[in-house]
């Protein structure tokens, strides 16, 4: 039997098996390169993963190279390629290994597994939530000073926007009493208006002690240009404008700022053995009410899978303000954490 007759008869073989074992259930289909047939839920698809809900065992993470065609048809996805290219279909199987049928009013297309950089399904009623905990403790009794650190991401996925919640702080414990050394809260919402182009509003929260800021309240508009997306490695760029109230530990009043941003993302993912992801996030702010000052922040992570939805992760970052607000205040501030982190989709 032929390559192809055997692929036309596992498809008809998943259709009977629909239709007369399953009942009213619609399942999605992954067929993969060593001729098994997995059925289940089409979660998503990214960074050269497809995240699959296998029916009656748990939800797994598959290599796209491991997949030969995928056939999900009981929903819709927003599917996004490498090229730059959105359709909002269903994903049907194709004959050619490697690759899956999509297509909306836009157009149609065989595309290459490979070349699908994100795939996220949406309906109606239900949209995707998904999130990342990481935290870590060290301690030193000949010192009594420990130190806690704590970094959360929580994601409200819909059709053409993103609501997203990021929360990082850092406490020393001393002498029996919790310091707040450094602390961030940012809640950004992100309208994707092409695969190129999104629009993006966030709301900021920051403390650093070690730059003699209690406070600083962020409000800021932007656009962002997606420049490099492909299955293992993402770069864009955002600007707009941002105002900033102000308070030191010092002053007794705030101060309200202006500033044009520019925002450099960049994700990059290795999935052989050992699967590796490392970020960097970067984030210049020039001035336009205080002349000459300019603020720099920015992160390095590095994360290192052990198993599934648990990774190990390491954390450099950095803070520069050339007119801190505290005359006492350094204009530099930096570090490292190290922390354990739990994903959930």
């Amino acid at each position: 039997m032929t390559k192809t007759n055997l692929y036309i008869l596992l498809t008809l073989l998943s259709v009977i098996y629909f239709s007369f074992g399953y009942g009213q259930h619609n399942y999605d289909t992954l067929f993969l390169q060593n001729g098994q047939v997995v059925f289940g839920e089409l979660k998503s698809i990214s960074l050269g993963k497809v995240k699959f809900d296998m029916k009656d065992l748990t939800i797994t993470d598959i290599k796209m190279n491991k997949i030969k065609t995928i056939s999900a048809t009981s929903r819709l996805f927003r599917i996004e390629t490498v090229n730059k290219q959105v359709f909002y279909s269903k994903l049907n199987p194709s004959k050619k290994d490697g690759y899956v049928l999509v297509g909306d009013s836009s157009g149609g297309a065989e595309v290459p597994l490979d070349y699908l950089s994100i795939v996220y399904y949406y309906n109606a009623e239900k949209n995707i939530f998904e999130g990342n905990l990481s935290m870590g403790y060290n301690y030193t009794k000949s010192s009594d000073i420990g130190r806690f650190n704590l970094d959360a991401t929580m994601s409200y996925i819909m059709k053409k926007f993103t609501l997203k919640n990021t929360i990082s702080t850092i406490v020393t414990q001393e002498n029996k009493q919790w310091i707040r050394d450094r602390e961030s809260i940012t809640l950004s919402g992100t309208y994707f208006a092409n695969s190129k182009w999104k629009a993006i509003g966030l709301l900021n929260y920051q403390l650093n002690r070690e730059l003699g800021l209690e406070y600083r309240f962020q409000e800021g508009l932007g656009v962002g240009y997606n420049i490099i997306s492909t299955s293992q490695m993402r770069f864009f760029a955002i600007s707009g404008i941002v105002i900033n109230q102000e308070k030191s530990f010092e002053a007794s009043v705030s101060n309200f700022t202006s500033e044009i941003p520019l925002v450099i993302d960049f994700e990059f993912f290795r999935f052989a053995k050992p699967e590796m992801s490392l970020s960097l996030n970067n984030s210049l702010f020039k001035s336009i009410t205080q002349k000459d000052r300019i603020r720099l922040d920015g992160e390095i992570r590095y994360d290192w899978k052990v198993i599934t939805d648990f990774s190990l992760n390491l954390k450099f970052y950095y803070n520069f303000d050339n007119q801190p607000l505290s005359g006492t205040g350094s204009t530099f501030d930096y570090g490292t954490v190290f922390g354990i982190a739990y994903k959930w989709k």
